[in-house]
């Protein structure tokens, strides 16, 4: 009845040491069973629960079956049933807006509204609730605030099976909502001061609209974008935990020569969490926050932390706040890389000492100078090496099933471009730093400009010959669950069976 735990108890070691993942797990396919049903996600449940399945464990695998079935629920109660439309509707929405953007088009430039229809009356007193929804407005047309929620008159319609559009009319105004607030307005007046400044200190558009990207995660550049996302580099002008954690290490610097550690990690939970409002409420982003937030606190109350369990936890939140996030790209691949780099970046490291050797301290010392060089250059691209291939061995799949194509230049660029980035990162929140001494700052920015106008060009004249994708026109979900399940219980049956012999691995 019982199956022997002798094989299965590096996996049990494992969720032992990390239940906050564990539980986050079981959240994660109690929704998805929910929100996208498919068979394979069987596979992923008996993998969690075939550890727990012994006279000692069982308690545990009981309560990964209540899990699932909580958060099961969770997700069906949490949203509204699927509206369906066969012909358009008249009527009035309350509108509440999430973010303001400038977009642009080969045509024209707009002001993005996205939001939620928490309810749409209809003439005929129908009601329909709870519908994402983005309202474009011309640039040069007047704008209303997007401080508060709004009663807007409009056409509701199903142009497409699943995706509902609304069309206010052009003649009625919106109409705002008293006792209602939205960051929206703050957050796109804070990012358009940032950009103006941006563009009034650095003479070169580009280079503005680069750095302006990489601190606000907005893109209005198309053929900046076009050539990112052609060398698989499009993360990097994406808010992340990249960028959070740049930002969170560039500030500890700062206030560790002012502060006491304590007080440094207050005040840079106070700056990470209002970059997190700057920023807005996205997947990465949330998950970002939430990591760095529950590291810090661990080091203010003196409570040991790990990664993974910090990403269960982070997890864990994000889907009991809105369990459709799961479909999101970002949510899945903000995830999907970040617990790659926990579980294979080390791993990865130690076999690629067989081609690239670590040396000890005094090995090292002991070397010439030019070999010195030589030593650190190997060592960083051993590093870059093992993060690239654990990041890549995890996505391949996921990339190919949601974006269909894999650049084989991005094993190359993203050895070497994030290194560049994290640098004129720095210097960018150096340069803003400094912007009430003038000179100092113009002259952060002009070398900031210089650097960032050689990122440019390495990426808009990439060798041509070398831009080759691996395509496919569909990836089945089954074979990404499949990959992606088998991948994950090898890493951690390795990582805890043999954590004797390879304890630098954990």
């Amino acid at each position: 009845m019982f199956l022997s735990n002798n094989a299965l108890h590096p996996i049990v070691q494992f969720w032992i040491k990390y239940p906050a993942l564990l539980i986050s797990s079981a959240a994660l396919l109690g929704s998805a069973l929910e929100v996208s049903w498919n068979v394979f996600y069987l596979l992923p449940i008996t993998l969690l629960l075939l550890p727990f399945l012994t006279k000692k464990e069982l308690p545990k695998a009981g309560i990964l079956i209540l899990s699932l079935f909580l958060f099961f629920f969770h997700a069906k109660f949490f949203q509204d049933a699927p509206i369906h439309l066969p012909e358009k509707k008249e009527g009035v929405c309350h509108f509440a807006i999430d973010s303001l953007q400038n977009k642009s088009s080969p045509f024209h430039k707009y002001l993005s509204y996205k939001g939620t229809i928490k309810h749409f009356l209809t003439k005929e007193g129908e009601n329909y609730s709870s519908i994402p929804s983005q309202i474009s407005i011309p640039i040069g047309v007047q704008a209303p605030c997007a401080n508060q929620d709004y009663l807007i008159w409009g056409t509701l319609e199903e142009k497409e099976p699943g995706k509902i559009f609304f069309k206010p009319h052009k003649e009625i105004p919106w109409r705002p909502l008293e006792n209602t607030f939205s960051f929206a307005q703050f957050r796109y007046t804070s990012k358009n001061f940032i950009k103006s400044h941006l563009e009034k200190s650095i003479p070169d558009k580009q280079v503005s609209a680069f750095l302006s990207a990489i601190f606000t995660g907005e893109i209005e550049d198309r053929t900046m974008s076009f050539f990112f996302t052609k060398l698989g580099l499009a993360h990097l002008l994406a808010i992340s935990g990249f960028h959070f954690a740049l930002l969170a290490a560039f500030s500890h610097c700062i206030l560790r020569l002012f502060l006491s550690p304590k007080a440094s990690a207050w005040s840079l939970l106070f700056l990470v969490t209002s970059y997190f409002f700057y920023v807005g409420p996205l997947a990465s982003v949330i998950r970002a926050w939430i990591a760095i937030s529950l590291f810090l606190l661990g080091k203010i109350f003196q409570r040991k932390t790990s990664g993974l369990n910090v990403l269960g936890a982070a997890m864990l939140l994000e889907i009991i706040l809105n369990p459709f996030i799961i479909k999101q790209a970002g949510f899945q691949l903000s995830f999907l890389c970040t617990l790659a780099i926990l579980l294979s970046f080390r791993p990865l490291e130690n076999l690629l000492t067989y081609l690239l050797p670590k040396r000890s301290l005094h090995d090292s010392l002991e070397l010439t100078t030019v070999s010195k060089y030589g030593y650190l250059f190997t060592s960083f691209l051993r590093t870059s090496l093992a993060l690239n291939l654990a990041v890549t061995i995890f996505s391949l799949p996921a990339l190919l099933a949601i974006f269909h194509t894999f650049p084989y230049m991005s094993l190359f660029y993203n050895l070497f471009i994030p290194l560049i980035v994290s640098l004129i990162f720095a210097l960018l929140l150096l340069g803003l730093l400094f912007s009430f001494i003038p000179i100092f700052s113009s002259i952060i920015h002009s070398l900031n400009s210089v650097i960032t106008k050689q990122l440019l060009d390495l990426a808009y004249y990439s060798p041509t010959n070398f831009n080759v994708s691996l395509q496919v026109s569909s990836f089945p979900l089954s074979l990404v669950i499949c990959f992606s399940c088998l991948l994950f219980v090898f890493t951690i049956w390795v990582q805890t069976k043999y954590k004797k012999e390879m304890g630098q691995f954990t």
